[in-house]
């Protein structure tokens, strides 16, 4: 059971880098805004109010303290990624769906050439253009159809059918060389993709991530969908859930407000969540969230543990083609 967060909710947060400081008028607002969804929905709901009461009454500059060193791109990577979930009993499958229908959701980090002297992690992360090209041309070659998060999870509830051969395609982070190097061939291509941003790092050109205008020109094409990848990048299982549910309030609101629509996808940063996370995520309004748990997305997964397919940039097209299969 989700919760709704209102599209109309807006931050009086004006530092487009940070948004660290939050007015306890927004929290307000986000409160009034749950607990008339939750009463709606879910009485049991109403305990996130009680989340969100506490943190109007001890302010939000303890809640989102965490920080990260924006001077390097990659800087967590020493966190080793969840492989298996949280949840160990299968969802139940609609009778009209195929219990054995699964999709390949490809995981992407930065779209850029390798230099001389990066460490394997770096290099692992970015896919060179020339490269990502080549991949998308085999997608294209072979009658592979990118969908939309929203297309497979109305696929898992059997509200609609999926076209031959989904894909769907995931950037992490919201990168610079995403916009400037992948996005050109995607439209090109009619390809469709969701990239997940760090709040905080929108507009930190300087430092390689997008700014709101290029979010909202990838969005105008129909093809570019947002979510949620935390406020600061955040280790949820280290935060306390008063930390860890403004890093996910927080990081949704920023996004719906600068975008003008919907953030209702997450992907935990560094691949790392437990169960209670996974349940956060779900209790803020999030329909689904990607994890690093290796293998295709299998209709039998919980929805706030969708696995995914990771492209390394050191993958050659043989592997990068027995990773999605013949398509045809």
């Amino acid at each position: 059971m989700s919760v709704h967060v209102s599209q109309n909710l807006s931050s009086t947060v004006t530092n487009r880098h940070a948004f660290v400081w939050c007015h306890p008028r927004d929290v307000a607002r986000f409160a009034l805004d749950t607990i008339v969804s939750a009463m709606r929905r879910n009485v049991a709901l109403l305990t996130i109010l009680l989340m969100l009461v506490v943190i109007l009454l001890t302010g939000c500059r303890s809640a989102l303290s965490h920080r990260s060193d924006a001077s390097d791109p990659y800087p967590y990577g020493s966190q080793t990624p969840r492989t298996t979930p949280a949840f160990k009993a299968p969802v139940t499958v609609p009778v009209n769906v195929d219990p054995n229908l699964s999709v390949p959701i490809l995981m992407y980090h930065e779209v850029a050439q390798h230099m001389p002297g990066m460490d394997a992690l770096k290099l692992s992360l970015l896919v060179a253009p020339d490269q990502f090209a080549q991949q998308m041309q085999y997608l294209k070659d072979n009658n592979f159809t990118t969908i939309t998060l929203d297309e497979w999870m109305a696929a898992r509830t059997g509200r609609s059918s999926l076209p031959r051969n989904p894909v769907i395609l995931t950037f992490d982070d919201g990168r610079l060389g995403v916009y400037q190097n992948a996005f050109p061939i995607l439209k090109r291509n009619g390809q469709k993709a969701i990239l997940f941003l760090i709040s905080r790092e929108v507009g930190r050109v300087v430092k390689g991530y997008l700014d709101w205008s290029m979010v909202r020109e990838m969005q105008n094409t129909g093809l570019i969908t947002f979510g949620s990848h935390t406020v600061h990048h955040a280790v949820l299982p280290l935060l306390t859930t008063q930390s860890a549910m403004m890093e996910l309030s927080y990081s949704k609101i920023v996004i719906q407000r600068n975008t003008g629509r919907r953030c209702d996808y997450f992907c935990y940063p560094h691949g790392k969540y437990d169960a209670r996370d996974a349940r956060l995520v779900g209790l803020v309004g999030y329909h689904a969230a990607t994890t690093e748990i290796p293998g295709w997305s299998r209709v039998t997964d919980n929805p706030y543990e969708l696995r995914r397919v990771r492209i390394d940039g050191l993958d050659s097209m043989a592997v990068f083609r027995a990773k999605l299969g013949p398509g045809g």
